[in-house]
């Protein structure tokens, strides 16, 4: 279940990168940012019919724009599941406390399996502590093998600890 709100930060019109877009990709950028198809987690399923639908961009364009604006922008996302994460999302929505959190990890099982697991743990240091051991904890339960890349939750001082 998406938040009826999303923050969106004004600095975002000055960005280097949003800067870049042409109209259509501000619009369509904006369209991702704060349409009600992105869940809690910055995460959603691309439909081109839809974004063209609501932004009024031309169904034959509407794919190119999106392949622009997540490039420029450096949003992740999987073509063949067709799942965009938003990789500063965390930045800007960062849940309140740790029951939130909890709810909004739950909406990663909504979304089809995709290889976007790096990606997100990458976000995860957007996070305060006690929200990304939750979060981390969520993505190795819904993505347990997907990605070869690991990330540490502990500490090298932690590590050499608990090898000693």
């Amino acid at each position: 279940m998406a938040q009826k709100y999303r923050k969106v930060d004004p600095r975002i019109w000055n960005d280097e990168r949003f800067t870049k877009l042409t109209c259509e990709g501000k619009l369509l950028a904006l369209w991702l940012l704060t349409g009600d198809r992105v869940n809690r987690c910055g995460m959603l399923v691309w439909s081109p019919g839809l974004a063209s639908e609501e932004t009024g961009i031309d169904r034959h364009r509407v794919d190119t724009v999106y392949h622009t604006v997540c490039d420029t922008l450096n949003w992740a996302r999987e073509d063949c599941s067709k799942v965009v994460f938003l990789t500063r999302w965390w930045r800007y929505n960062e849940p309140a406390n740790v029951s939130a959190m909890q709810g909004y990890v739950a909406d990663l099982h909504d979304l089809p399996q995709n290889s976007l697991k790096r990606h997100l743990l990458r976000a995860s240091n957007d996070l305060a502590p006690t929200l990304r051991a939750i979060y981390l904890k969520a993505i190795d339960t819904v993505y347990p093998t997907v990605c070869d890349t690991v990330y540490p939750t502990v500490s090298p001082q932690e590590q050499e600890q608990e090898q000693e």
